[in-house]
């Protein structure tokens, strides 16, 4: 492979499976709470644990994932959690009751945990090293992509047509994702390259976490805790403010500023250093729980849009890029996982916690929560890793 390439034709097909695997998740997350609010009659709990079950699943499987890919075989990992996590889908069409629905939903969980951690190794080694951070700043766009085709499509599939075929899609998007993957060079890996404890029998926490990419990860966790709030309620919470039908466009505009904002985030991250992007990007995600808490009209959720994409996309990217960067080269791929356990446990506990506190504090207050939470993420930041950065 060309060092210099990372336009490569394996970098592309790998943004291709993200993109479809990633649409899934964001449709689901998106819809999933009106639909067992409909088939199952449930709680805004069993909500939120119907859409976090999924990606506590995932944080699960990747803590094992990052560990044993290097074992089983990258190209071996990789097919095979494709192929899993197209067969879940078609769980979702089985006529079962509330409890079975999550054991679905918690398999779907556990296959995508391990199909994304894998993917995100392999796409690595097509990087090259001078340019990984502008690699993983291009990567990072198939999951902005989705966050926007996933939410649209989703909630026009509920208000036009019918959850059958929400999953009918779904079911195809993971099959595109399984047949791509057949068509990528995954280069194998000679285990006597790895550090022992990469690959060993015997338990260390470092053979399951990379130590460097704790403490951005612990801002991510934060914000993804938040964030979930938004994602998982926001199509109620609009709908009984009357502005369900501009719910799509919240996304729409959402990943739209996304697209332009994280190349630029990137940038500066790379020319100005972590702190001149992270405590911005905290400050304008508390505003976007702000307004969205106050929300009245559809020109303030456009504009919560705007500030989610911008505070929220500005913490992601850059936990991203900082955990990767802090870790040496041949635990790449374990700051990867370290990254994504975190950020899979806000996602995961986010809709969890946040409903929970909904019936006490109503949707406006469990924003507020959110951005009170925020606010201290950003002292937490200072303590963990702000201190000790660079600023320019």
């Amino acid at each position: 492979m060309d060092t210099g390439t990372l336009w490569s034709r394996d970098f592309t097909l790998s943004m291709i499976s993200r993109l479809f695997s990633s649409t899934i998740f964001s449709l689901l997350t998106t819809t999933l709470a009106s639909y067992v609010f409909v088939v199952y009659q449930a709680t805004v709990e069993d909500a939120g644990i119907a859409v976090g079950i999924f990606v506590i699943a995932a944080l699960v499987s990747r803590l094992f994932a990052g560990r044993y890919i290097e074992l089983v075989g990258r190209r071996r990992m990789l097919i095979l959690s494709t192929a899993a996590f197209f067969l879940c889908t078609l769980g979702y069409y089985l006529p079962v009751g509330f409890s079975c629905f999550l054991i679905v939903r918690a398999l779907h969980g556990l296959s995508f945990g391990v199909l994304t951690n894998t993917l995100n190794v392999v796409v690595i080694s097509y990087m090259p090293d001078e340019r990984r951070g502008e690699g993983l700043g291009y990567f990072s766009l198939s999951a902005t992509v989705s966050a926007a085709l996933g939410p649209f499509i989703g909630v026009y599939i509920i208000q036009s047509c019918s959850f059958l075929i929400l999953f009918v899609i779904c079911s195809l998007c993971a099959l595109v994702s399984l047949v791509v993957t057949f068509f990528m060079h995954v280069e194998s890996v000679e285990l006597a390259e790895h550090a022992p404890e990469k690959v060993s029998g015997r338990f260390h926490l470092n053979a399951f976490f990379e130590a460097s990419a704790v403490p951005i990860s612990l801002i991510v966790f934060m914000a993804n805790m938040c964030y979930a709030s938004v994602t998982s309620f926001i199509d109620t919470y609009a709908g009984l403010l009357g502005l369900g039908h501009v719910v799509a466009w919240f996304f729409i505009v959402n990943a739209a500023v996304l697209l332009f904002s994280r190349p630029a985030t990137g940038r500066l991250l790379d020319h100005r250093g972590d702190n001149t992007v992270v405590y911005p990007a905290l400050i304008v995600l508390i505003l976007g729980f702000l307004v969205l808490g106050f929300c009245e009209n559809v020109l303030s959720l456009l504009v919560s849009a705007v500030l989610f994409a911008i505070g929220f996309g500005g913490v992601a990217t850059s936990g991203q890029v900082i955990s990767v960067k802090s870790a040496s080269p041949y635990r790449m791929g374990l700051a990867t996982s370290t990254f994504y356990m975190f950020s899979d446990a806000g996602l995961g506990f986010g809709p969890v916690i946040m409903g929970a506190a909904q019936p006490f504090v109503g949707y406006g207050g469990m924003y507020m929560v959110a951005a009170a939470i925020s606010a201290l993420s950003i002292l937490l930041y200072y303590f963990v890793h702000g201190r000790y950065a660079r600023t320019f």
